[in-house]
């Protein structure tokens, strides 16, 4: 797993290199929630390797090397076709990660490795309720290994800094996602990661 790892973040920090610290974290933040959900007794949550969940959650936002580099960095809101630009990088992703993942997986774990990547690539901007993209998928609909990296993207969002605003506290960031738990995210996965004060220690990737 450590040199896939070692791979991937040399690949997403010449790749794409103001999102490669967010990608990584999204992954590491995969990891310990499904520790913690499997420890609470969600085996859903076993359902992939670490190093399959993890390679999931650092190319998430692959497909932003193809969204022009002012968009990723602008501080001020985007116009409509800036927007569209932006939410294409979902789609963009698939084809681009038969090549990728193929090149860092070990070949028994190709299949798995690949239908992880994608589901979560393409998955992680739904939303519970109907109101993400890019197909507006809702509910059980959206794979959950993407529901997972939908927490964990939106939990990195709010307590790291971004060029539009400031990190937030991770209380603050955990109360944020309780209130959205079973509207816009996963309460099966909310609830018990952050209706937890003692977990947000266990979160920390610093």
């Amino acid at each position: 797993m450590r040199n896939t790892q070692q791979i991937v973040k040399k690949y997403l920090y010449n790749s794409m290199p103001s999102y490669a610290d967010h990608s990584v974290r999204v992954a590491e933040y995969m990891l310990r929630m499904q520790e913690i959900l499997v420890g609470n007794g969600d085996l859903r949550f076993k359902a992939w390797q670490p190093d399959v969940l993890w390679l999931a959650g650092a190319f998430h936002d692959i497909g932003k090397i193809f969204v022009p580099r002012e968009l990723l960095e602008k501080n001020v809101a985007l116009t409509e076709d800036e927007w569209a630009q932006m939410r294409a990088h979902t789609t963009l992703s698939a084809g681009f990660l038969h090549k990728k993942v193929r090149d860092v997986s070990e070949s028994s774990q190709y299949d798995e490795a690949l239908e992880a990547c994608i589901h979560t690539a393409m998955f992680h901007h739904e939303r519970m309720d109907g109101s993400g993209y890019p197909n507006g998928a809702s509910g059980e609909d959206i794979p959950l290994i993407a529901r997972l990296c939908a927490v964990s993207d939106v939990y990195d969002a709010l307590t790291a800094d971004r060029p539009y605003r400031k990190a937030v506290s991770v209380e603050c960031a955990a109360q944020k996602l309780l209130e959205q738990a079973g509207i816009t995210l996963d309460a099966s996965i909310v609830e018990p990661v952050f209706g937890n004060e003692a977990n947000l220690a266990r979160l920390s990737v610093a």
